[in-house]
């Protein structure tokens, strides 16, 4: 039970994170990662319908976390 308890706390402190610096403001969509070792988002965005970055979006939609534009410019559309 300890474990789980632990894996809900995670999971939870996931779904608190603050994904704004993933957010290209100028192209409206998501960037796929963060470079930590050069301190800068990557160059690649996310712009497929068929991607793990839907559920992101459509989860933060949901949350009120990213603005519409972002589900707009996603293929989702």
């Amino acid at each position: 039970m300890a474990a789980i308890d632990e894996l809900a706390l995670q999971a939870a402190g996931f779904a608190a994170m603050d994904y704004d610096f993933l957010f290209d403001k100028v192209r409206r969509q998501l960037v796929i990662g963060y470079n930590v070792a050069q301190l800068r988002v990557d160059e690649g965005r996310y712009d497929l319908l068929a991607s793990e970055a839907t559920t992101v979006q459509f989860r933060r939609h949901r949350a009120r976390k990213l603005p519409q534009e972002s589900w707009l410019r996603s293929g989702a559309c």
